[in-house]
């Protein structure tokens, strides 16, 4: 039977869009426990929820943790600050990222996590060697198509203003997602790197997303190949699959990053219902 996994990127709207969002304002956590969480667990699926450290000074966003882990979900580190120039970080930075997390998650949790997946899907030795060193496992990060660089664009474009735009190219793994294979992900000290599910001939990448890029027609055929093709296939999500803009606190919905807050609730929710049909 093929292993599939759910994964959920637990990025809070403020820290994706790039609004100034108190935390305690931000719905994401909730959210994602009401219309995604709950969802799953009536399919009688688990699911890998990556926290940003940060998000968790809030005690609201650590309740969810612990209820989350408590009913059998497991809990995945996502770094501290969610830098998107993570692979141009120092050693000692990177593990200070990944480190301050792991903190975070155990007090909450009473469990080390062990899974990892890295903000703009970044992938270096340095990084590698962080994860090894405090015990990781799994990474979830690897892109393997050149898919992500009009990803990259629409991320920079849309951030345009931000500080943080800069930070978008300011990497030093641009050209990994080109290589197209899996003989560089290897690691011979026990840490598994489970790529981003691609659909061949164009290396179509398979993530939730896709629903709002291929639409209804298209993308289940998408999902279906790469259920068939990828040996160990986990299915990635984002709580921005389940908000709509209405669920934005009033003065913060005027510059929307993420297009598919536009899309209707009820269209969402419909798509979590149909994907979870495919999965189970």
């Amino acid at each position: 039977m093929k292993k599939i996994s759910v994964c959920i990127n637990l990025d809070t709207l403020a820290l994706g869009s790039g609004w100034k969002m108190p935390l305690f304002q931000d719905p994401t956590y909730r959210l994602v426990d009401e219309r995604l969480v709950s969802r799953l667990e009536k399919a009688g699926m688990k699911a890998i929820l990556f926290a940003v450290g940060r998000d968790l000074e809030l005690a609201a966003n650590r309740g969810f943790i612990e209820k989350w882990s408590q009913a059998g979900h497991e809990i995945g580190n996502h770094t501290y600050s969610h830098p998107l120039n993570l692979s141009s970080l120092t050693r000692h930075e990177i593990e200070i990222e990944i480190e301050k997390t792991d903190i975070e998650i155990k007090k909450i949790t009473g469990k080390k996590p062990i899974r990892f997946n890295a903000p703009g899907w970044a992938l270096t030795p340095a990084i590698d060697r962080a994860l090894l060193d405090l015990g990781y496992t799994v990474d979830y990060s690897p892109f393997l198509s050149w898919w992500i660089y009009p990803l990259l664009v629409k991320q920079w474009w849309s951030l345009w203003g931000e500080k943080i735009a800069s930070t978008v190219w300011r990497r030093r793994d641009i050209f990994y997602p080109l290589k197209l294979t899996e003989k560089h992900l290897k690691c011979d000290e026990g840490l598994t790197k489970i790529p981003l599910p691609t659909v061949n001939p164009f290396s179509i990448p398979v993530w939730h997303t896709g629903w709002f890029i291929f639409g209804e027609k298209i993308f289940p055929r998408l999902l279906k190949s790469a259920m068939k093709d990828n040996p160990e296939f986990y299915y990635l999500m984002h709580p921005a699959d389940v908000i709509e803009i209405n669920d934005i606190p009033a003065g913060f919905g005027d510059k929307v990053i993420f297009e598919r807050l536009n899309i209707s609730l009820r269209d969402k929710i419909k798509y979590v219902d149909l994907t979870l049909k495919l999965l189970v």
